[in-house]
């Protein structure tokens, strides 16, 4: 059965009303008609990335509810192509962060989705690719990455949008890229990725207290892993997927989950896939694990049954985009 779903269409730089359309199977069937407000879903956004040959600047968004895609030339694109980027919300507005075209970045763009517009705000300090970024007490964190060197990075910057800057705060410990910052009980912790800058993948993980603003070492994860996937979920934090060998090139489809109440780490069932350059994001009580480097797919974990199924595709098979949730 064919499944509806709506879509904004503006002219660019219009921000007067928009025209709604609704369309079934890529075909427009009737226009100015609106049987049901969509507006609120929540909605998966991929944007950015590369294809080996070529950055992106196209964004995608699904719908959870209707587990559709939209049309990518209905979203205004990001005003600059790059991948290996964070793509987060903060302040009813998605923020695409760092990434690389030929060497890191330091461009931050917001995504106004009301409007449907992409705008230029202050740049981060450092340029910087494969970093880590999350949100806690209303206020962005990055950690690490490769800045323009090369180099595996330990600085930690952090953006307000009262001051509209990035402002430096206490380093890792641990110089990291490809690793994961998740925010997690009011506290960062920084996962997994590089080390050492020699493509080496670790398990550490540290934890920056955000009223003392230091770092302590917790305990390691399972596998050394960079490129993978993290999120906090269900009151514990979930890792799944990534590069897992001592040289970084075995891929793997484990996961695993960690309680910061015993600072245990106990592996769960594997994805369906192995997979790296993957994103995470949840909604309601279901698990998204979105992409990853070579694969267009979606799979969905049900933490009650501890089980993994494929849900809908990716419109595309660009790799290494960003990826977040958005709820308004």
């Amino acid at each position: 059965m064919d499944v509806l779903h709506m879509a904004y269409i503006s002219s660019t730089n219009n921000i007067t009303k928009p025209k709604i359309s609704l369309y079934r199977s890529d075909k427009l069937i009737n226009d100015n008609i609106l049987p049901i407000d969509l507006t609120n879903n929540p909605q998966i956004y991929v944007c950015g990335g590369y294809d080996g040959q070529q950055f992106y600047s196209q964004c995608y968004k699904l719908d959870i509810l209707l587990n559709n895609w939209s049309k990518d030339s209905l979203l205004d694109h990001m005003i600059h192509s790059r991948y290996h980027l964070k793509l987060i919300q903060f302040d009813n507005k998605l923020y695409s962060i760092g990434g690389r075209q030929d060497i890191s970045t330091n461009w931050v763009e917001t995504y106004d989705t009301r409007n449907n517009l992409w705008a230029v705000v202050s740049p981060l300090n450092i340029k910087r690719y494969g970093l880590g970024a999350a949100v806690i007490n209303n206020t962005i964190y990055v950690c690490g990455g490769l800045n323009t060197n090369e180099l595996s990075i330990k600085s930690c910057e952090y953006f307000t949008r009262e001051t509209n800057e990035w402002m430096f705060t206490n380093p890792m410990l641990t110089a990291r890229d490809f690793h994961e910052l998740v925010a997690h009980e009011g506290c960062l912790y920084a996962i997994g990725g590089n080390s050492n800058n020699n493509n080496q993948s670790v398990n550490t993980v540290e934890k920056y207290e955000h009223s003392s603003q230091t770092w302590e070492q917790v305990a390691n994860m399972t596998s050394a892993r960079s490129s993978f996937g993290a999120i906090s979920f269900m009151g514990k934090i979930y890792v799944c997927g990534g590069r897992t060998s001592n040289t970084g090139q075995t891929v793997s489809n484990i996961c695993e989950v960690y309680d910061s109440h015993t600072n245990k780490w106990t592996q769960i069932s594997s994805m369906k896939e192995s997979r790296f350059d993957l994103q995470l994001v949840t909604y309601n009580d279901k698990l998204y694990a979105v992409g990853g480097d070579k694969t267009n797919t979606i799979e969905i974990y049900d933490y009650m049954s501890d089980r993994w199924s494929h849900s809908i595709t990716l419109p595309t098979k660009v790799g290494a985009f960003g990826v977040s949730i958005y709820k308004n």
